[in-house]
């Protein structure tokens, strides 16, 4: 069984927000990420995205449970000319997870806007193999991240928004 599909999927609790894509098409949202896995001063943040998943058929009933039972399916060679970028998997114990937490430290003192930007989006970009998420806003669940193959669209409207504590 090949691991990837040619379909990415994308999947919502609300049957009027499924309908609202097909007449209006996809509108990035800003997706609340924890980013207390890379122990730097900043413990959440907001980008504006759309998420989307590779994940094969037979596996859809246990990402539907957690995303919302509403979803469309896409050809993903319609995509590639617009931003989606799949997401990189960092392990706990990686120099590439103590890179990003370094390239944190250094743009929370930064006042360089494009700086801060260009972080923010590779920090988009990155989650780790597996962790803790918020289902329906109370109940935290472990999640392997790794297995839900995310893709994202990433925008840039130069603000990113912080949480602390």
């Amino acid at each position: 069984m090949n691991a990837r599909t040619k379909t990415l999927f994308h999947f919502t609790k609300s049957l009027d927000i499924l309908l609202r894509i097909l007449e209006e098409g996809f509108w990035p949202h800003y997706s609340l990420e924890d980013i207390s896995w890379l122990n730097g001063p900043v413990p959440r943040l907001a980008w504006p995205i759309v998420s989307f998943c590779d994940i094969p058929i037979s596996r859809l009933h246990e990402h539907t449970n957690f995303y919302g039972n509403y979803g469309i399916g896409l050809c993903r060679e319609r995509w590639r000319a617009t931003g989606l970028n799949p997401l990189l998997y960092v392990s706990s114990d990686s120099i590439v997870k103590e890179s990003l937490r370094e390239l944190l430290l250094e743009v929370e003192n930064n006042r360089d806007l494009r700086s801060k930007t260009n972080a923010m989006v590779m920090l988009a970009h990155c989650k780790p193999l597996g962790g803790w998420m918020t289902a329906s806003g109370e109940k935290k669940m472990e999640k392997d991240f790794y297995s839900e193959c995310e893709s994202l669209i990433v925008r840039v409207f130069r603000v990113f928004r912080v949480f602390r504590g």
